[in-house]
Order: structure tokens, then sequence, then C-alpha cells
């Protein structure tokens, strides 16, 4: 049956089944019998790039070359007049044959949620209030957390006071913590002015809380400052 089907087609070729030669190196194709005085050559597979014919003293020859390793398919066919040979696929072996594993981009990380900041304002919102004026007004860094640490103790030493009765007039509240948070901006030698923006927003807020008649009376001090020694330490810690 074979005998037929080529003599029905015409002309015969026969190749090895497989060319072996290393990456970017020229790899000669030549049939090992072929009834046709031209054969052509197509590569199936990206990567094998083939010799132009015309180039080529042999007309059934070709070159192939590859730059990277891998088993490449080479189609190759002849012809006399209009009868054309069966094709034949040889097995073009570059380097060990193996070829590069595709790259596999690397997977980013997951991002880390930044957690929220335990804050205990339930009854004024002063610690969440202070935290966010101050986060969004003075930059991070070390100075900013030492500055917060003293605020948080600053309150909540006025906030003792408050409690144990040695503080009991508003006035005299207010100047006390006042007088203690400058002798800390002062001490740590930091640059008031970036401070300015979130001390003028808390008196806005304390005085909007005491016209609404919700920071009146010295125990209403004691739970404010303890609301804004929350805030401060959360920044502290940020």
């Amino acid at each position: 049956m074979l005998v037929l089907i080529l003599a029905l087609c015409g002309q015969n070729i026969e190749m090895p089944a497989t060319f072996i030669g290393d990456p970017g190196q020229f790899i000669a194709i030549r049939p090992t019998k072929t009834d046709g005085k031209i054969v052509q050559y197509f590569p199936l597979d990206a990567g094998l790039s083939v010799f132009p014919a015309a180039l080529l003293n042999d007309t059934t020859a070709t070159v192939v070359t590859a730059v990277k390793a891998g088993r490449y398919r080479l189609l190759a066919y002849t012809a006399l007049g209009d009868k054309p040979s069966l094709p034949v696929i040889v097995t073009v072996v570059v380097g060990d044959g193996k070829p590069e594993p595709i790259p596999v981009p690397p997977v980013p990380p997951m991002p880390v949620p930044v957690p929220t900041p335990k804050i205990d304002d339930e009854t004024y919102g002063l610690g969440t209030f202070i935290y966010k004026s101050v986060d969004g007004s003075v930059a991070a860094s070390a100075g900013r957390k030492e500055i917060a640490a003293a605020f948080s103790e600053n309150f909540r030493v006025t906030a003792s006071q408050i409690g144990a009765g040695t503080l009991t007039q508003v006035a005299k509240i207010l100047q006390t913590v006042t007088e203690q948070n400058d002798a800390t901006l002062t001490n740590l030698t930091a640059d008031k002015a970036k401070w300015e923006k979130s001390a003028v927003a808390l008196q806005e807020e304390l005085l909007k809380l005491n016209r609404d008649k919700k920071l009146v009376k010295p125990e209403d001090f004691r739970v404010a400052f303890l609301e804004l020694s929350s805030g401060f330490a959360a920044l502290a810690a940020k």
C-alpha cells in the first residue's frame, strides 16, 4: 500500500528522524535520499530559523539554527514537475532538547492590613478625633511617637488628678494640661508650628462640646482627657 501511495504522489524523500546541534549553531539538514532536485523546508515550531535555500549550493539541503535549547519540528518535501512527494517531518534537537522553562512571574505578597488602633472614646469620640487630626497634620517620625506618648501621659495624669479631687476647677484643669503639653514640646525640642493645626482643631472641638453642654463639669473633662490619652497612645504605638 505504501509503495502505491508513493507512486501516486510522485517523488520520494527520505531523511534521518533527528538532527542534533547546539544553541546558536548552524545545523546542516540534508536528506539521505530524494528523487527531486530541490527540497523545500518549513519550520513547524517557533524559534527554529531556516537558512534561505537560494543562498545554498546544495538545493536539497538547508541550514537551521535556534537560539534556545529544545526540540523543533521541521517539515520537508520535494517535487518533480507537478508531482510532490509526501512531506517528511524531522526533529531538530538543540542543546539538551529541553526548552527553557517559562519564568513564572512572582506573586506579589498580599498587603498586610494596618490594624485599626484600639481607642477608648465612646463618650465624646475625642481619642479618634485627635488621632486623625495629628496623623493628618504631623508627619510620622520617631519624634512624633515620643511627643504623642508624652501627651498621652499628660492627659492621663491630669484625668487622675481630677478623679482624685485635686483638680476641681475647669479653668485650672485646662491651664494644667496646657502647661504640661507646652513643656513637653519645649523639652523635646519639637517644632511647635507642626502641632499648631491639631491643637487649634482640638480647642475648637472642646469649645463645641462645651457649647452643646456636653463638656461642662470636671468629671466631663476627666472622661474627655482619658479619651485624648487613648488617642495619643494609639499614635505613639503607630
